[in-house]
């Protein structure tokens, strides 16, 4: 019964990195293994090694399985492989090459001599299998259904190879008195690939390429670099410390995961501080690898057995902040310490300092300026206007803040629309406008900046023509404002922000810092807005007005920057490491771009729960007012975006429940229908089944993914065996019994929608001890071949393989 099991677990968590992806990798290589049993045992033997590495509590038995399999499969490719069997015997050396990959990547209790040998024991292995190939076996390749891609040359794989080392590598090689002429091209191949994959890396459409190569680089080796590594020669460690940045890259992947991070201090640990600048990387691809084998290194030093990994903080905390109280209080004579001049002064030395000191934060720009269509010259009191002209040289400031609950007759009298459009264009009065956006003008006037935009005055309300063509333009808006000012206590127009307590609580002579930056700026009116989730991501800088009703506070200033956190009262809150990181981010997502795999899913779950519990005044906005920021994550994480569903996070992202108290129907969003398969069709907070501590795998992209339209989802159609739907648990929890054992739960979208038939498979996989199938409840819609989500659940204790719970045969179906 194993062997279905791991013949199962193949077909949904395993893929071949090294064919094209249009190749069915999967079903090409269980197609030959078909008739060739040595084949087919490597196959399982490579997942039983998979599970090894997802059952903590069956991971030896795993192991020993994998191992026993791998024998067999060699001891039989040594006897029996025949002619003829040349896309087997091609296939068998790539599978079993990377098994020995990843045994040696997945030990976390090696010395660095006894990796590279096992490292080197699988390029070994990998190229004596190939050689079994003759010349006329890889003719019959040619008219296989892998040619093309042999046709093209197995190196390099369509990477891409720079003309040119980039400096200081070219030195490496080129001066080493090590190397004699054959090692310096061996070496400079070796190089030039990594550097060929990481510039890859760099690029949205070559991605995938050089991820590849993180399986392909010890396979195109030169012999002679391999003879290096075997005599340690420095130069060629050196360059294995580079082909670690590249794991680096592939830390989602369950063959890699820290290897990267654990080969990069072996290799500066072996090489020693004098070798730091050779195995060095791109602070733009891997910001945080240096620093912390660094710190991996400094704890080898005091003889320390393992590898003690960089500290975190498990709760906020407050340390002086010398650096801004010393550039404001620089001059206390000439100071007035009572009142707002010295309150703006920290304001403008926060910009200052950011402006000085964070290479991270400063404006990044590609190629023409970005300027907002209309924004406001507040430059002469009192008389204001809007400027159409483009001031490319020149910063604006951006108001976030609640538009409350304001009448017809306000909006008409303070909102930009098409009768008052043309007289603002040439002039109108600072009294003419609410509390908050007079506070606005204000502040930026304090920070010495001219221009301002808010939505409200500087997108033309009333015609769709305008709000649909400045809502596209949102992203940018904020992105590359000079900053944000957040009207966090404001619940609306009326209320302002500025509080003639906020500049008292100033006092030079004591710093001591009391506020709360979770309950005064996430708890805030502002944060329960959803069109303000994206403002506050997409900033690259924010000052927060904030104010804490519960404790009778006047309120709080904090500075939020890609650096961290500040408040008026000259301190620093130092955050735990959690999901602030990301939303710190002042080019987000750049950094959930670099993040571990998990830790990016988990950023993405919280930010779409919290955003499903935010409040919005029309509920069709409900997939527009997070748009902006999916296609950031789009463009930055070369993946596609389709109704709040992120195709490289697919699997855990279909698994959403609802957990509003009233269920109600879906939303009315007129001619743009959205998906019954997406959370964004429904209005009320969710949740995810699945979190990011669970692995899972999925299935292959035919089997799930979206439609050329992205309207709708490929899926494979199962029926429920053997097992019953319970009563409702509460909660809209239904209990699924197979006889009196309980083996899974479901949770229906609506109350009135309950049926027990149908389910798409999204993944499998182990929470805890048991295996766990994660499936969507669906309906079909007669006639047409199409279904409709219903809900979705779990299914345990071993579901499809032991007791059959979802049927063995599935069919292909569209889900709506």
């Amino acid at each position: 019964m194993h062997q279905l099991e791991l013949l199962v677990h193949f077909s949904f968590a395993i893929y071949v990195p090294e064919l094209e992806e249009d190749h069915d990798a999967t079903k090409l290589v269980l197609d030959a293994a078909l008739g060739a049993e040595y084949l087919m045992l490597e196959v399982l033997a490579l997942s039983a090694r998979h599970l090894s590495t997802t059952s903590p509590d069956k991971a030896g038995w795993y192991l020993d399985l994998s191992f026993e399999l791998q024998t067999k499969a060699i001891q039989l490719f040594n006897n029996n492989a025949t002619q003829g069997e040349s896309l087997q015997k091609l296939l068998f050396s790539s599978i079993l090459g990377r098994h020995i990959l990843v045994d040696t990547l997945v030990s976390r209790d090696l010395e660095f001599g006894q990796f590279l040998d096992r490292f080197i024991q699988g390029i070994r292995v990998h190229r004596g299998t190939r050689a079994v190939l003759d010349v006329p076996e890889w003719d019959s390749l040619i008219n296989s259904k892998i040619g093309s891609l042999i046709e093209k040359g197995i190196d390099p794989l369509g990477f891409h190879n720079p003309t040119s080392l980039r400096p200081p590598f070219e030195t490496l090689i080129s001066e080493s008195f090590r190397l004699d002429a054959d090692g310096k091209l061996a070496c400079d191949k070796a190089l030039r690939m990594i550097q060929g994959a990481l510039d890859d890396l760099e690029s949205s459409e070559r991605r995938t390429f050089g991820l590849r190569m993180i399986f392909v680089w010890p396979i195109l080796l030169p012999e002679g670099f391999i003879r290096l590594l075997e005599h340690r020669v420095p130069e060629a460690i050196a360059i294995l410390g580079r082909y670690a940045i590249l794991l680096k890259a592939g830390r989602m992947l369950w063959q890699i995961k820290d290897a990267g991070q654990y080969l990069f201090n072996l290799v500066l640990v072996f090489l020693g501080r004098g070798w730091e600048i050779w195995v060095r990387i791109r602070a733009a691809l891997f910001s945080d690898i240096y620093d912390e084998a660094l710190y991996v290194q400094r704890e080898h030093t005091g003889d320390l057995d393992a590898i003690v990994p960089p500290r975190g903080f498990e709760d906020w905390r407050h340390e002086s902040d010398d650096e801004i109280a010393n550039q404001v209080l620089d001059h206390p004579d000439s100071l007035d310490f009572q009142g707002r001049s010295l309150y703006f002064r920290v304001l403008r030395a926060w910009l200052l300092n950011c402006d000085d000191n964070h290479d991270e934060c400063r404006l990044r720009q590609s190629g023409r300026w970005f300027w907002p269509t209309r924004p406001i010259s507040v430059g002469d009191y009192p008389n204001l206007r809007l400027a159409e002209e483009p001031n490319h040289d020149r910063d604006y400031v951006v108001l976030s803040h609640c538009w409350g609950k304001p009448t017809e007759e306000e909006r008409n009298r303070f909102c930009t629309t098409p009768q008052n459009y043309h007289p603002r264009l040439d002039g109108f009065h600072f009294d003419d406008l609410p509390k908050t956006f007079q506070d606005a003008i204000e502040v930026t006037r304090a920070l010495g900046k001219k221009y301002l935009w808010i939505d409200a005055l500087c997108i033309i309300q009333g015609p769709k023509d305008d709000w649909e063509s400045e809502a596209g333009r949102m992203e940018h808006v904020f992105t590359n404002a000079y900053c944000t000012i957040a009207a966090s206590s404001a619940g609306g127009w009326k209320d302002g922000f500025l509080q003639s307590g906020l500049w008292d609580q100033i006092d030079p002579e004591s710093m001591e810092c009391h506020c709360s930056f979770d309950s005064e700026v996430r708890e805030a009116p502002l944060l329960k807005r959803a069109w303000v989730l994206q403002e506050r991501v997409l900033s690259r800088r924010i000052i927060h007005f904030t104010a804490e009703a519960s404790r009778g506070s006047q309120g709080h200033t904090c500075w939020e920057c890609g650096d961290g956190i500040r408040c008026q009262q000259f301190s620093k809150l130092v955050q735990p490491i959690c999901d602030n990181v990301f939303a710190l981010d002042p080019h987000f997502p750049a950094r959930l771009k670099e993040a571990e795999y998990y830790r990016s899913l988990e950023f993405i779950q919280k930010l779409f729960k919290e955003y499903s519990q935010a409040g919005l005044t029309y509920k069709s906005d409900r997939d527009t007012a997070i748009l902006s920021l999916l296609n950031r994550i789009s463009y930055e994480l070369n993946t596609e975006v389709r109704y709040g569903t992120i195709r490289c996070f697919l699997g855990s992202l279909l698994l959403w429940k609802r957990t509003a108290k009233e269920l109600t129907p879906p939303i009315d969003f007129g001619s743009r229908a959205v998906p019954l398969w997406s959370w964004m069709a429904y209005d009320g907070s969710i949740d995810f089944i699945i979190n990011y501590h669970y692995e899972m795998g999925i299935p292959r992209d035919a089997d799930l993914g979206f439609t050329p339209d992205g309207k709708r989802l490929n899926v494979r159609i199962w029926q429920f065996e053997n097992c019953q739907l319970g009563e409702n648990e509460g909660c809209n929890e239904y209990a699924v019994y197979a006889g009196n054992k309980k083996i899974g739960s479901l949770w229906f979208d609506m109350e009135d929608h309950i049926e027990f038939k149908h389910c798409v498979v999204v993944g499998a996989g182990n929470r805890g001890p048991e295996k766990t199938l994660y499936v969507l409840v669906v309906q079909e819609e007669p006639g047409r071949e199409r279904y409709k989500r219903l809900g979705a659940g779990t299914l345990t204790d071993g579901s499809l393989l032991v007791d059959g719970y979802v049927s063995m045969r599935s069919e292909p179906g569209r889900l709506v």
